[in-house]
C-alpha cells in the first residue's frame, strides 16, 4: 500500500469526492475492480482535525457515467482528474476509489470511504500507447546539440509543461509522463548538455595520438590538454543549465511553461525560475538536490575561482583525471547502475529494465566520462537554493512540492524546508517511493500535476488535489492517502512531523517554567507624551524593513522551528497595518489623535524591528549547530536531559515563539485601533489645505528685489541673449524661500525684458507636473480668458499658435518633476516660437535643473546680512524704531540666524512687528526659529513642502541628519555607514547598500536639503554642511526621536529617544543620568572635544541594549570594556583616535557589525584573533594606525568587506598576501611589508588584478638589506599587478633594478597619479607616454635615474596632454627629462617641483605652467625659468651662488601673485626686479644674508603679505617701497638682527592687520606713529630682548583683537596685569598673551588667516 501525505496550507483546498459512485461494469449495478491493475486511493483525514467538506463530483464529469451516450471530458483546466475518454469504456483499465469493495483494511477507520476515478497509465495490452513521442534535436551553439523529447503537439490551447532530468539520466526518464500527459498537454522533456543524447558530437580536448593509442584508450574524448575553440567558453554549470533552458523555451516551444524538475532538474527548475519568472507559469519540485557543485562560482567568488579555473571546463587536471579514470571504472559497471538503482527506486517491483539499458547506453559514448567529471566539478550557482526560494516567493513563482519518503539522497526533510520557506506551496509526501517519484509512482504524480496545474490555469476555480479549506485546517498537520496494489496491502502512515511537533510542544509546556520561568513579554508602550513627527518620517520605511524581514530575509536565514504560524500572522498583520499607514501619516497633520497612534504604532514597530534581529540571530545559531540537534533528535533521552539547559535550542525557540505571538498581539491591538479614526486603506485619496501652497504670479511688491540687483542683471543678460536654434531654458536653482520666484518676476517685469519679448507668460507649476494643465494655463495666461478645452490635440495646436513666429518668454515657476518625458512634451509644443525665446524655470531640485537646462543652472545664494537687515526692518519697525536701542542689536543678531533666506528674514520681521520690548526680543533671539514661526505664509510650510515631496526613504535618512550639531562638517562616508547601520538603505537588486546610500545622499543634495560640499581630489563629496534653517526643519521633524546634547549631568534626554549625540566640551565625560535608562537608543555618538576617557565601563554600555551604531571617536577611550559583546544589534562602531592598545575579544562576538572604524589608533598593536568571525564586517578603517604590526589570521574569509586601507604581510602563513583573494576591496589600499610575499606566485594570490574597484594601491617594502629579498622583489612585483581601473599607484622603497612590465606597457590606462619612491636601483622610468590619462608625477630618490623618457623611436613631437602636476627630488643622476628636450612639450602641466636635481641643466617647453619651484638645483635650471610666462606662483630656494635674479625671470611673468625667495645667501639686492610685478599678492623672502634692498619702487600696490626672515644686512625697510604698499594687510619681520626701526612710511598702511616682528635684536623701541594702524588686529612681539616700551598712542589701536608677546624682558614687566606701568596701554585688547598663556581673554580666538 502507497501512502500520499500532503501537508495542509493556506492557499490549498481540498476535493470534494461525495456523489455518484463511478461503476467500472459492462451492464451490470455492481461496481468492481478493473482487471490486472487495481489500485483503491483512500483518502484520509486525520481524526484531530475534524470533518473535512467535499465539492461534488460534478467537477470531474458533467454526466452520469452509467450513460453510455453523451459523455464527454472536459478540457484539462477545467477539471484536474483528466479523464481520457477511454476511461468512460467499459474495456477502461484505471483506478477506481471505492467504499464498498476490496477496502476492507482500511473501513475501520472510516465508516464510508469515497471514491474517485484516476485514469491508469497508457498500456500497450490495452491497445494504447499513449501520446506518440518524437526524439529531436537542437543545435543550440555551433557543436552543442540538445536531445529532446515531445509529445501532445496537436494539443495546441493546452499548457506546455517541460521536464528536466536528474543528474545521469536524460529525457527518457520522463517516458511515461510524455505518454500520459501528452493525451492533454503539450510536453517536453530535454537533456541537460552533458547527459543523455546531449553530449559534445566531437572531441572537446583531443589527445595527442601517442597518448590516446596508448595509456587512455578507454578515454577517448576530453581528456587532451588543450581545448577547441569551440568549447573553450563551455562551462558544465547550473548557470550553463539555466540559460539552455531559457533559449529552449524561447526557441523550440515559444512561450511560458510548467517546469516539473526531478533531483538535479529540481534545482534547475528553481534556478532557472529565480532569474526568467516571466517565462515560469509554475514549478514542481520531485525530491530536488538542494545544491548543486562544490567549487566557487566565478561571479560570486571571483578571487576563490581563480584557484580552480577548470572548474566545469574541459580538459581537466591530470590529477582529477585520474580521479576520474578511477570513478569512471566504479560507476560504468553495470552492477554498480543496478546497485544505485536500487538505492534509488524504493519500490523494487518498479521496471527499471529501459532506465538501466539507456544509462548504460550512455557511458558508451566517448565523451560520457570526461562530461561526468566536468559536471562533477562544476562550479556552484550565482544563487543558492534558498536565495533563489527567496527570489521565487517574490516574484509570486507557484511552486508545487512532491518528494518520495523512502529516498536515501534527497530526504523529505528537504521538501519540508523548502514548505516552511513557501507556506504557501502544496507538499506530498509519497511513500513508497524514492529518488524517482514520477517513474515508480507515474500515476499519482500525474494526477497531481494534472490537478495542479488546473487549479493554476482555472485560476483556483479548480481545487487542488486532496487539501481541505484552508480555513478548516490548522498549520502544521499532515493527511493520508492510501493506495492499494493487487499483491501488496502494506500500508505506512506519514505523520513524523505532527508527531513531533505534538511531542515537542508538550514538553516545552511542561518544562519550560522550571527552566527559565515565565516567557518574556513585550512591555505596554509608556504614556503617550507630546512628540515631533519622526513617526512621520520614520514609520513608513520602517515598517518595509521590518516587512522584508519577516519574509524574504528570513527565508534566507532560515525559520526557527515552531515559529513558523507566529511568523505568518505577524506579516498578516504588518500588511494590515501597510495598507492605512500613508492615509494615517496625511491625517496626523490635522489630527492629533492618529499622530498619538502613530507614535505608539513607532514604538512597537522599533520593538519588533529589535525582536526580528534576534530571531535572524538564533536562526543562524541554530543552523551552525544544526547536527547537534539532529543527535539530539535521535535520542529521546538526551532531548528530555537538554531540557533543563538554558542553551537548549527547543526552549530558546519557544521562548521567541512567546515573543513573536506577544509582538503580534501588541501590533494587532493596535491596528484595531485604526477604525476610531476611519482609516480605510492607502486608495483613498484625500487632500489637506495646509500641504498646499500658494500659487505664484508675475505681480511684484517693491520691496521684494532688495538685495537681488545683481543676480537680476545676470538673468537679464541671459534673456536677452538672441542664442541660436532652439527654444534656450534657463533654469534658476536655490532652497526654498531664497527668493528664486522673486528673482525671476524682477527679470519678468523688467522694462528690457517686455521690449525684447513680443509675448510674456507666468505658469506656476508646482508639484503636478501635468502637461495639459500647464498648456491651458499658458493659454490662459496669454490670452487672459478662461480655457475650456478639453482635447489634448486641441490644446497644444492652439499653443503652438500663440508662439508661432513670436519671440516669447515663458516662466515656469516651482518645478518640481523630474520626469523627462513629460517635459519633452511640452517643449515640443513650444519649438515654434522664433529664435531668441526664452524659458525661465525656478525649481529646488538641481536634478530638475540639469534635466531641463540648456544652459548651466544660475545657483541662487543668499542675500547679504545688511540686505537681510533691511529686509528684517521693513517688516519689524514699520510702526516705528524702538524706544529701546538695545532691540536694534538684539535684531542684527536674530538676522542672522536667517543665513541669507529673505523668506525667513520677512518671516521673522513680521513676527517681532508688535513686541516692543527688549526682554521679549532677548525671548525670541534664545529661542529656535523653528519653534517662533506660525503655519502660513512663513518658513515652515515652505521648507516643509520640501520635506513632504520625499518619498518615506529619504525622510528618515533627513531627519536622522538632525542628530549632528549645527554647522558640523558631516563626513558623507560615514553618514552613508550610518544610514546603512540603521537599517535605511534596503538591499536593491545588486546593488551594494553603500551604493544606494550614495543615491539616497546625492538626491538630499541635488534638493538643496545639503549644501557646502567639500571634494576630494578625484571630485569626490567627501564632507558637508546643512543650512540651518534645514537643519531646523530635520530637528521639528525628527522630534524627540533624535537628540543632540552637551555633556553635563543636566543634560535632558526623552526617554523615547532613538538617536543621540553628545557635544564633548568638558574636560571629563560623565554619562548623563537620564542616558542611562535610554534603552531604547540606536545610535549613540560623541562629538566635537579632544577629552580622555580611562575606560568605557559596562555600566556605559549596559545602557544601550538596542544599540546599532555607537561612535565614541573624539573621547580618545583607553579601554573597552568586554561587556561591548553584548550590544547584540551593533552595527557601527567608531573608535578613531583611541588610545587603546588591543580590542577586547568579545568584539568577535557582534555579529551584525557592518563597520568597525579605528582610524589614527597610534597604539593599537592588535587585533582580535577571531576577527574572522565578524562574517557582515563590510568596513574595517585602520588608516594610520603607526603601532600596528601585523593583522590576524582569516581576514579574507570576511567576503563582504570593502574598505581595508592597510594590509599588513606576515611572515610565513600569519595574514599571508593570499587573504586578499576574495576581497573586492574599494577605495584605497596599502600593502606593507611586501619583503614577506616569498614569490610570484605567491604575489598572484593577492588577485589585485581583479579588484576592480580599487581606485588607490600603495605598494610599501621596509626591509630589503638581505640580497635574496632584492633579487625577488621583482618576481614579486610582477605578481601585484593591479586592475586597469586604478587611479592612483605608489610605489616606495622598491629595490628592483626595473620597473614590472605591467608598468612599462599601456596596462594602467586609467592611472592618474604616480610616485615612484626611494626606487634607488631603477634606471629607467614607466614610458609617461602610454600613461594616457597620467595627471601627477612624483618622482623621489632615484638614484640611478638619467633621464625621465629614454624614447628615441618617435620623431615628432611628444606632448604630455594629460600631465598637470611634476614634482622630481633627490635624483643626483638626472640630466634631463630626455636625450632631446625639444621633443617634448607639456602643453597642461600646470605646477612642477625640482628639488636637490644638481646636474639637471634643461627641462621641456613648459607654456601653461602656473607653480615653479625650484630648490637645490642647476643654476642653469634657473635661467631657463625665465623663459615662461604663465607663472602665478614662483618659488627660488637653495642657489647658493646666486647673486642676482636672472634679467627677465620675473619681467616675463608679469602675473605672479606669489614670490617666494630662500636660502641665496650670497643674493645682494632685488632692486629693479619687482616693478614689473603690479599683480604679487604675496612676497616671502628668507635666509638671504646678503639681502641689503628689495622694495625701490612702489609698484607693488597689490601686495597683501609681505614677510622679511633673516636677512642680516637688512638695516631698515626703504621708505618709499612701503610707502607704496596701500593694500598689505600682513607683515612679518623675524631674524633681521641688524634692523634698527621701521620706516615713517609704515603709518600710512592702514589697511594693515596683523604685525610680527621676532628675534631682532636691536630694536629698541617703536614709533608714536603705530597708533595710526587704525585697521591693525594682531600683534606679535617675540625675543626682541632689547626691546623697552611701546607708544602710548597704542590705546588708539581699538582694532586691537590679539597681542602676544614673549621673549621680552622689558615689556614682561611694563605689562604685568597686576600694577604694570604700562598695561593701560593694552588692557582694552580682548585677548591677550604673555610668554605663552592667556593672561586676559574674552573667549576662544580666531586669528585671522596670516603668513
Amino acid at each position: 500500500m502507497e501512502i500520499l501525505s500532503c501537508s495542509s496550507s493556506s492557499c490549498c483546498s481540498v476535493i470534494n469526492l461525495r456523489g455518484a459512485s463511478v461503476h467500472k461494469s459492462s451492464g451490470s449495478s455492481q461496481p468492481k475492480l478493473p482487471g490486472s491493475r487495481k489500485r483503491i486511493l483512500c483518502p484520509r483525514i486525520d481524526c484531530n482535525l475534524g470533518s473535512s467538506g467535499y465539492s461534488n463530483l460534478d467537477h470531474f464529469c458533467t454526466k452520469n457515467h452509467d450513460q453510455h451516450e453523451g459523455s464527454r471530458s472536459l478540457p484539462a483546466f477545467e477539471r484536474f482528474s483528466n479523464v481520457h475518454p477511454k476511461a468512460l469504456g467499459d474495456s477502461y483499465d484505471g483506478y477506481v476509489l471505492d467504499g464498498k469493495e476490496g477496502v476492507g483494511d482500511t473501513s475501520e477507520r472510516r465508516d464510508l470511504i469515497t471514491r474517485i476515478l484516476i485514469p491508469g497509465l497508457p498500456d500497450d495490452t490495452n491497445d494504447d500507447s499513449g501520446a506518440q513521442i518524437s526524439s529531436c534535436f537542437w543545435e543550440w551553439k555551433p557543436k552543442l546539440t540538445v536531445h529532446y523529447e515531445k509529445a501532445g503537439s496537436e494539443n495546441v490551447n493546452s499548457p506546455p509543461v517541460l521536464f528536466l532530468p536528474g543528474f545521469g539520466v536524460g529525457s527518457f526518464h520522463y517516458e511515461k509522463q510524455l505518454k500520459d500527459l501528452g493525451h492533454d498537454f503539450r510536453v517536453w522533456a530535454v537533456d541537460f548538455l552533458g547527459q543523455g543524447m546531449s553530449l559534445p558530437c566531437e572531441d572537446p580536448a583531443p589527445q595527442s595520438k601517442e597518448e590516446s593509442d596508448s595509456e587512455r584508450k578507454d578515454f577517448s574524448w576530453g581528456f587532451g590538454d588543450e581545448t577547441e575553440p569551440w568549447a573553450n567558453e563551455l562551462v558544465y554549470s547550473i548557470d550553463l543549465w539555466r540559460d539552455q533552458v531559457r533559449y529552449f523555451i524561447e526557441q523550440v516551444i515559444g512561450e511560458p511553461v510548467y517546469i516539473v524538475g526531478n533531483s538535479l532538474g529540481g534545482f534547475v527548475a528553481l534556478y532557472f525560475a529565480a532569474y526568467n519568472p516571466q517565462l515560469v507559469k509554475g514549478v514542481t519540485l520531485l525530491n530536488a538536490t538542494p545544491f548543486w557543485g562544490f567549487l566557487p562560482n566565478p561571479l560570486r567568488s571571483p578571487s576563490l575561482a581563480r584557484i580552480f579555473p577548470w572548474a566545469g571546463t574541459f580538459p581537466l587536471p591530470a590529477f582529477v583525471r585520474k580521479l576520474t579514470e578511477f570513478v569512471w571504472q566504479k560507476i560504468s559497471d553495470p552492477k554498480s547502475i543496478g546497485e544505485v538503482l536500487k538505492q534509488v527506486y524504493a519500490d523494487h517491483s518498479t521496471k527499471v529494465d529501459k532506465v538501466f539499458f539507456r544509462i548504460l547506453e550512455t557511458t558508451q559514448h566517448p565523451a560520457a566520462a570526461a562530461s561526468l567529471a566536468s559536471i562533477m566539478f562544476a562550479p556552484q550557482g550565482q544563487l543558492s537554493f534558498n536565495e533563489a526560494l527567496s527570489r521565487c516567493r517574490m516574484s509570486n513563482v507557484p511552486v508545487c512540492l512532491m518528494y518520495g519518503k523512502e529516498d536515501p539522497w534527497v530526504k523529505p526533510v528537504w521538501g519540508l524546508q523548502v514548505k516552511r520557506q513557501l507556506p504557501e506551496a502544496p507538499y506530498y509526501q509519497i511513500s513508497p517511493a524514492g529518488h524517482c517519484p514520477h517513474d515508480e509512482v507515474p500515476e499519482v504524480v500525474n494526477y497531481l500535476l494534472r490537478g495542479w496545474i488546473g487549479n493554476l490555469e482555472s485560476k483556483g476555480s479548480v481545487a487542488l488535489p486532496l487539501l481541505d479549506d484552508p480555513e478548516n485546517v490548522q498549520y502544521g498537520t499532515t493527511r493520508d492517502l492510501e493506495f492499494v496494489r493487487e499483491g501488496s496491502r502494506k500500508s505506512v502512515k506519514s505523520q513524523s512531523e505532527v508527531t513531533w511537533m505534538a511531542f515537542e510542544s508538550y514538553i516545552i509546556r511542561n518544562w519550560l517554567f522550571f527552566t527559565i520561568g515565565k516567557p518574556r513579554f513585550c512591555p505596554e508602550p509608556e504614556t503617550l507624551e507630546e512628540h515631533g513627527s519622526m513617526a512621520e518620517a520614520v514609520l513608513s520605511a520602517l515598517m518595509e524593513v521590518i516587512f522584508e524581514k519577516t519574509s524574504s530575509r528570513i527565508l534566507e536565514y532560515g525559520m526557527l522551528r515552531g515559529t513558523e504560524k507566529e511568523m505568518i500572522q505577524l506579516q498578516s498583520i504588518l500588511s494590515t497595518i501597510q495598507d492605512v499607514l500613508k492615509e494615517a501619516e496625511d491625517k496626523q497633520v490635522t489630527n492629533k489623535m492618529v499622530k498619538n497612534w502613530l507614535v505608539k504604532l513607532k514604538d512597537a514597530a522599533y520593538d519588533a524591528d529589535d525582536l526580528l534581529d534576534e530571531y535572524m540571530m538564533q536562526a543562524l545559531e541554530y543552523e551552525a549547530g544544526a547536527e547537534d540537534n539532529k543527535k539530539l533528535k535521535d535520542c529521546m533521552i538526551n532531548l528530555v536531559c537538554n531540557f533543563f539547559s538554558r542553551s537548549n535550542p527547543f526552549i530558546s525557540h519557544y521562548n521567541m515563539k512567546c515573543r513573536l505571538k506577544q509582538t503580534g498581539e501588541r501590533l494587532n491591538a493596535i491596528a484595531k485601533e485604526r477604525s476610531q479614526f476611519h482609516l480605510k486603506g492607502s486608495n483613498v485619496n484625500q487632500t489637506y489645505q495646509s500641504s498646499k501652497r500658494m500659487e505664484s504670479d508675475s505681480y511684484l511688491l517693491e520691496s521684494d528685489g532688495m538685495g537681488r540687483e545683481k543676480d537680476k542683471e545676470v538673468i537679464i543678460k541671459l534673456l536677452t541673449d538672441n542664442g541660436h536654434g532652439d527654444v534656450s531654458v534657463i533654469p534658476i536653482v536655490g532652497i526654498g524661500g531664497l527668493g528664486k520666484t522673486t528673482l525671476a518676476k524682477l527679470a519678468y517685469n523688467d522694462e528690457r525684458a517686455d521690449k525684447h519679448f513680443q509675448q510674456r507668460i507666468w505658469v506656476c507649476v508646482s508639484e503636478d507636473f501635468d502637461v495639459k494643465r500647464i498648456m491651458k494655463a499658458i493659454l490662459e495666461s496669454a490670452t487672459g480668458n478662461t480655457c475650456h478645452l478639453q482635447e489634448m490635440e486641441v490644446i497644444q495646436r492652439r499653443v503652438r499658435e500663440l508662439v508661432a513666429g513670436k519671440r516669447f518668454l515663458l516662466v515656469l515657476d516651482d518645478v518640481w518633476s523630474d520626469d523627462h518625458e513629460k517635459w519633452e512634451r511640452l517643449k515640443n509644443s513650444l519649438r515654434h516660437g522664433s529664435e531668441g525665446s526664452k524659458i525661465l524655470v525656478t525649481t529646488r531640485s538641481e536634478k530638475v535643473a540639469l534635466i531641463v537646462g540648456t544652459i548651466s543652472p544660475y545657483y541662487l545664494r543668499g542675500l547679504s546680512e545688511d540686505d537681510c537687515w533691511s529686509l528684517f526692518k521693513q517688516r519689524a519697525f514699520k510702526f516705528g524704531l524702538p524706544k529701546e536701542a538695545s532691540i536694534v542689536a538684539i535684531g542684527r543678531d536674530m538676522v542672522k540666524k536667517c543665513r541669507g533666506v529673505p523668506l525667513a528674514a520677512k518671516a521673522l520681521g513680521s513676527l517681532m512687528c508688535f513686541k516692543r520690548e527688549a526682554r521679549e526680543w532677548l525671548s525670541v533671539k534664545d529661542s529656535e526659529i523653528w519653534n517662533l514661526l506660525g503655519e502660513e505664509n512663513e518658513i515652515l510650510p515652505v521648507l516643509r513642502l520640501s520635506y513632504d515631496d520625499l518619498p518615506s526613504h529619504l525622510k528618515q535618512c533627513f531627519a536622522y541628519c538632525s542628530i549632528f550639531p549645527k554647522d558640523y562638517s558631516i563626513e558623507k562616508e560615514n553618514l552613508v555607514q550610518l544610514w546603512m547601520a540603521e537599517g535605511f538603505l534596503p538591499s536593491s537588486g545588486r546593488k551594494l547598500p553603500e551604493e544606494v546610500g550614495n543615491e539616497y545622499f546625492n538626491e538630499l543634495l541635488w534638493r538643496s536639503f545639503f549644501e557646502n560640499v567639500t571634494k576630494d581630489s578625484d571630485g569626490n563629496i567627501v564632507e558637508f554642511r546643512m543650512h540651518h534653517l534645514f537643519h531646523d526643519l530635520a530637528r521639528s521633524v525628527a522630534g524627540s526621536d533624535c537628540s543632540t546634547a552637551e555633556v553635563d549631568q543636566q543634560a535632558s534626554i526623552p526617554a523615547a529617544t532613538r538617536h543621540v549625540s553628545m557635544v564633548c566640551k568638558e574636560r571629563a565625560f560623565v554619562m548623563p543620568k537620564s542616558l542611562r535608562n535610554a534603552g531604547k537608543v540606536r545610535s549613540f555618538l560623541l562629538l566635537v572635544g579632544w577629552q580622555k576617557i580611562p575606560k568605557v565601563s559596562h555600566n556605559f554600555i549596559s545602557s544601550f541594549k538596542s544599540l546599532r551604531a555607537l561612535d565614541i571617536s573624539s573621547v580618545r577611550v583607553k579601554k573597552l570594556s568586554m561587556s561591548i559583546g553584548q550590544l547584540k544589534h551593533l552595527r557601527y562602531l567608531n573608535l578613531s583616535d583611541a588610545l587603546i592598545k588591543k580590542l577586547p575579544s568579545s568584539i568577535c562576538g557582534l555579529l551584525y557589525l557592518q563597520t568597525l572604524i579605528l582610524k589614527h589608533c597610534d597604539h593599537l598593536e592588535m587585533l582580535p584573533k577571531d576577527l574572522r568571525k565578524l562574517i557582515y564586517l563590510r568596513h574595517l578603517n585602520i588608516y594610520a594606525c603607526r603601532s600596528l604590526i601585523k593583522l590576524p589570521k582569516g581576514i579574507g574569509n570576511l567576503s563582504s568587506l570593502q574598505t581595508l586601507p592597510i594590509f599588513i604581510v606576515g611572515r610565513g602563513t600569519a595574514s599571508s598576501i593570499a587573504e586578499l583573494q576574495g576581497l573586492d576591496l574599494h577605495g584605497e589600499l596599502i600593502i606593507k611589508n611586501l619583503e614577506n610575499v616569498e614569490n610570484e606566485r605567491c604575489a598572484r594570490t593577492a588577485n589585485l588584478k581583479e579588484k576592480g574597484n580599487l581606485r588607490s594601491l600603495k605598494l610599501l617594502w621596509e626591509h630589503v638589506d638581505e640580497a635574496n629579498v632584492r633579487e625577488n622583489v621583482v618576481r614579486v612585483i610582477e605578481g601585484l599587478q593591479p586592475s586597469s581601473n586604478l587611479k592612483k599607484l605608489h610605489i616606495e622603497n622598491y629595490m628592483g633594478a626595473n620597473f614590472p612590465c605591467w608598468l612599462m606597457n599601456s596596462s594602467l590606462s586609467n592611472l592618474t597619479e604616480l610616485s615612484l619612491i626611494r626606487c634607488q636601483r631603477c634606471v629607467q622610468l614607466p614610458p609617461l607616454e602610454k600613461l594616457t590619462a597620467l595627471e601627477v608625477l612624483s618622482i623621489d630618490t632615484m638614484d640611478a635615474a638619467r633621464y625621465i623618457s629614454d624614447d628615441c623611436t618617435n620623431d615628432g613631437v611628444v606632448d604630455y596632454v594629460s600631465l598637470k602636476h611634476l614634482t622630481l627630488k633627490n635624483m643626483p643622476s638626472l640630466l634631463g627629462w630626455s636625450k632631446i628636450e625639444e621633443r617634448y612639450l607639456f602643453s597642461n602641466l600646470k605646477k612642477l617641483t625640482i628639488v636637490d636635481c644638481t646636474e639637471m641643466t634643461d627641462f621641456p617647453n613648459l607654456p601653461s605652467v602656473e607653480s615653479l619651484e625650484l630648490n637645490d638645483c642647476n643654476i642653469q635650471l634657473l635661467r631657463m625659468a625665465k623663459l615662461t610666462t604663465s607663472l602665478s606662483n614662483l618659488i627660488i630656494s637653495g642657489f647658493l651662488e646666486l647673486v642676482a635674479l636672472p634679467v627677465g625671470l620675473l619681467r616675463n611673468n608679469m602675473r605672479l601673485l606669489s614670490l617666494e625667495i630662500r636660502d641665496c645667501p650670497k643674493l645682494i639686492s632685488l632692486s629693479g626686479e619687482l616693478d614689473s610685478l603690479c599683480s604679487l599678492q604675496k612676497l616671502t623672502i628668507s635666509n638671504c644674508d646678503k639681502l641689503e634692498s628689495f622694495l625701490d619702487s612702489g609698484s607693488l600696490k597689490s601686495l597683501l603679505s609681505l614677510s622679511i626672515h633673516g636677512c642680516q644686512s637688512l638695516q631698515s625697510l626703504p621708505e618709499t617701497g612701503i610707502r607704496d604698499l596701500s593694500s598689505l594687510q600682513n607683515l612679518s619681520l623675524s631674524n633681521c638682527e641688524n634692523l634698527t626701526g621701521l620706516p615713517e612710511t609704515m603709518q600710512h598702511l592702514t589697511h594693515l592687520q596683523s604685525l610680527a616682528i621676532s628675534s631682532c635684536s636691536k630694536l629698541d623701541t617703536l614709533p608714536e606713529w603705530l597708533g595710526s594702524l587704525v585697521s591693525l588686529r594682531e600683534l606679535e612681539l617675540w625675543y626682541c630682548e632689547n626691546l623697552l616700551h611701546l607708544p602710548d598712542s597704542m590705546v588708539r589701536l581699538t582694532s586691537l583683537q590679539f597681542f602676544s608677546i614673549w621673549g621680552c624682558p622689558h615689556l614682561e614687566i611694563g605689562f604685568n596685569k597686576e600694577g604694570g606701568d604700562d598695561w593701560h596701554k593694552i588692557q582694552h585688547v580682548p585677548y591677550i598673551k604673555i610668554n605663552g598663556p592667556y593672561i586676559q581673554a574674552a573667549g576662544v580666538y580666531q586669528h585671522c588667516g596670516k603668513y
